[in-house]
């Protein structure tokens, strides 16, 4: 995609004032709502408008002109956060509002109706899909000319962990877990809320292949995947062994009910699963507003 400024001269500006970002993320629990850290040095991009400040970007937003589009933005330890093209804050007159998203070669673009851009194969990439708000209605000379962006997450985070329902003379080892039939291609848009479009392909997510012991406590296993929002309607197919000594026993694959979950864009999704002689069951579902 091309890409440029498209800023005035420097010298329409009265003070010249060069952009500056602060990156964050934007973090919510049920508890409560704040920043952490953004991921160290990595790059993003903007696009800008610009709007006469008698309007505002909620009413207004289709009279405001693009002022930015696509351009990146670095992190340098002697200067911070800066735009590549070194773009000025617009004319004291004018307001500017901000969109960032991230990794860049993700995302196809960015326009004031549907937000930042971007087509996900999570079979092809495990990038986590960043993007923000739009930063609205911001006065250079009010922000000291640093455009704070908090980032959110774009795309659903799913990870297990396991117990066993068996007496201490048993044991039961997990072998493998994995969703069947997730569609893996989708198409993002920020704008007017965060939404996805999937594809009709599927594919089988593996959490875990090889060998694990269970215990009476919930334990982590495997790793976590990023997936497209969807309404996960599957089954968690689960291989395991059971034994009675090291020599005897026998080795199973079972299915788990239905998900039923409508995997929402930005939250984490931790299915425990209960692992008995003759079943495999949801003992909880843990869902928090942001990844782990």
């Amino acid at each position: 995609m091309s890409t440029g400024c498209t800023v005035n001269s420097k010298n329409e500006y009265n003070p010249l004032t060069q952009m500056s970002f602060q990156p964050v993320m934007h973090i919510a629990t049920k508890a409560a709502r704040g920043l952490g850290d953004y991921p160290e040095g990595q790059s993003f991009a903007i696009s800008a408008w610009t709007l006469d400040k008698k309007y505002n970007w909620a009413e207004h937003s289709s009279l405001a002109a693009l002022y930015l589009n696509y351009e990146p933005v670095h992190f340098s330890t002697d200067f911070g956060w800066n735009i590549e093209c070194g773009a000025l804050w617009p004319e004291r007159g004018q307001n500017m509002t901000v969109i960032g998203y991230t990794p860049i070669r993700a995302f196809e673009g960015c326009t004031r109706e549907n937000g930042a851009v971007c087509s996900y194969n999570m079979l092809n990439t495990q990038a986590d899909i960043l993007y923000t708000e739009p930063q609205a209605d911001m006065d250079k000379v009010e922000s000291h000319g640093l455009i704070v962006l908090p980032f959110k997450h774009a795309l659903s985070q799913i990870d297990f962990k396991v117990k066993n329902r068996v007496t201490a003379n048993e044991e039961i080892i997990i072998k493998s877990i994995k969703i069947d039939e997730v569609k893996y291609r989708g198409y993002f848009t920020s704008l007017p809320e965060p939404s996805w479009t999937t594809g009709p392909d599927t594919a089988t997510l593996f959490f875990f292949e090889g060998s694990q012991a269970t215990g009476a406590n919930p334990e982590d296993i495997g790793y976590c995947w990023n997936v497209v929002p969807q309404v996960l309607d599957t089954r968690v197919t689960v291989e395991y062994e059971y034994r009675t000594s090291p020599t005897t026993g026998f080795t199973q694959t079972l299915k788990t009910c239905d998900l039923e979950t409508n995997l929402t864009p930005g939250r984490h999704y931790t299915y425990t699963l209960s692992v008995g002689i003759e079943d495999v069951k949801f003992l909880l579902e843990i869902i928090e507003d942001k990844f782990i």
